[in-house]
């Protein structure tokens, strides 16, 4: 099993920037680990991992908790929290700042914090620091809810789960949040200068949603006759962004734009391009054709190439049997095909290499596909293995592949068939309206059956997945 990224956006990881204003005295003297990632050191391996209670309040106490400005002699009456574990100190100290009741027999540490307790906690570490203004929840009465509604309008919370990746960009909004004058958080807002760059922020069309926020702040914070300290700060930052951001979308259209990275594009490929504004290379399929057979060679090559420039509207689908019917068949050979788990001879066989070289990038990109059918046999000397699991085939009338522009633009396929070398690409090119899209694969859950995920970040932070399950009656 692999994972690969396409990222699109703000990755956002570094805590570095430090306004006298508004800057919390907690985060003063802490090590680089918690600057950077609030002690939750999140990778691959523990990014979907529940945080534990125990470490929950060990995050919240290293990074809050020298706001000791309510502190009470309280000392800790749980069972299961020795005086000599690793946990105890940060859970003496909670008790002592009064973040949550200590009289009760057990703290349950190694368990799963739950949205509402870490909500509940955070709530009153929240309110030992300076500058807090929540006066327009001061009506709500249950702290949980008044936090919990705070979180959610200020943008801060992501999901309903609290993992090591959900409570470090929890504790990260907040903080970009707090540091500019307690505005919502949105993607372009950030702690440090340095980290707008084109390693954190990776697509056009999501520096150019950035752009035109940032745009409508400056709007609204210059309509305000009389600023206070903190909308002049939050002014003046959000102007700097404004030109750092403008870099940034420069150097992104210049290098990574399709249309200069891609040499051999079509003439009218290329003007629809320019005319759709589409500024990214959403997905791609390399596929080395030179150890098929003769007739596969050309029906495989032919098949894709029947998809050269097809513009896909956002809602509408592409029909690859119509497609592969313009023009007529005859541009297609006799070849072998499997008919009921039995090789054939037959018009066409191998054409459905040529639904997997259409379908794979679609699929890769993020498009939807309504309709398609994987092979019941699977062949390692035909497919590439590490994508076992997302092979397509057709075969006229009842398998057919078709492929939804689930985006918000049109999307464009072109294909680039290097003769010589015997390798065919097929792009899709549009305006990914995701931050970054991972594919977890294959998964292998026995007996030849195969499962890929896709994880979905969009740009305000959410999260969302879909799965594929493949079953094969026999790879070769």
């Amino acid at each position: 099993m692999f994972k690969f990224k396409l990222k699109h956006g703000l990755l956002a990881l570094t805590l570095a920037f430090a306004s006298q204003m508004f800057v919390p005295t907690a985060s003063a003297d802490l090590g680089d680990e918690y600057v950077r990632d609030f002690g939750l050191i999140v990778h691959q391996a523990n990014r979907e991992r529940g945080v534990s209670r125990a470490k929950a309040v060990e995050v919240l106490m290293k990074y809050y908790g020298q706001n000791n400005v309510k502190e009470k002699a309280i000392t800790p009456q749980f069972k299961d929290v020795d005086k000599d574990s690793n946990a105890y100190p940060y859970v003496e100290q909670a008790c002592r700042l009064e973040v949550f009741k200590c009289n009760k027999p057990y703290f349950y540490p190694t368990e799963t914090i739950s949205q509402k307790d870490f909500i509940s906690w955070f709530g009153e570490v929240r309110s030992l620091l300076p500058n807090v203004d929540d006066s327009k929840y001061s009506k709500i009465e249950d702290d949980y809810m008044r936090t919990w509604l705070n979180a959610r309008r200020n943008n801060w919370l992501i999901t309903s789960e609290i993992t090591y990746n959900t409570l470090k960009e929890f504790l990260y909004r907040h903080e970009v949040s707090y540091q500019h004058g307690q505005t919502p958080y949105f993607p372009g807002l950030v702690l440090s200068k340095k980290d707008i760059n084109t390693d954190n922020f990776t697509s056009i069309n999501g520096v150019a949603s950035i752009q035109e926020k940032l745009s409508g702040e400056v709007k609204r914070l210059k309509s305000i006759k009389r600023k206070s300290n903190s909308e002049k700060y939050y002014l003046s930052r959000i102007e700097e962004y404004q030109e750092d951001f403008t870099e940034i979308h420069d150097s992104l259209k210049e290098a990574n734009h399709p249309l200069n990275l891609l040499k051999n594009l079509p003439a009218d490929i290329r003007a629809d391009i320019e005319k759709y504004e589409l500024n990214e290379i959403m997905g791609s399929f390399a596929y080395d054709y030179s150890h098929n057979a003769p007739y596969r060679k050309h029906n495989v090559t032919q098949g894709a190439l029947k998809m050269q420039g097809v513009v896909i509207m956002p809602g509408e689908e592409a029909d690859f049997i119509k497609q592969l019917s313009n023009n007529g068949w005859s541009e297609f050979v006799y070849g072998y095909t499997v008919v009921a788990g039995v090789p054939t001879w037959e018009f066409g066989g191998g054409l459905s290499g040529s639904s997997t070289m259409i379908s794979l990038p679609a699929y890769l990109a993020g498009l939807e596909l309504t309709q398609f059918s994987p092979h019941r046999l699977f062949y390692v000397d035909l497919y590439p293995t590490e994508y076992i699991g997302l092979d397509t085939t057709i075969y006229r009338p009842s398998k057919n592949l078709k492929v939804k522009n689930n985006t918000n633009d049109p999307v464009i396929y072109y294909v680039d068939d290097n003769v010589e070398e015997e390798v065919i690409t097929v792009y899709i090119i549009g305006n990914a309206p995701y931050k970054s899209l991972e594919h977890i694969g294959p998964i292998e859950l026995g007996n030849r059956t195969f499962k890929w995920i896709r994880q979905f970040e969009h740009f305000d932070g959410t999260i969302t997945r879909d799965e594929r399950i493949t079953h094969y009656d026999a790879i070769h």
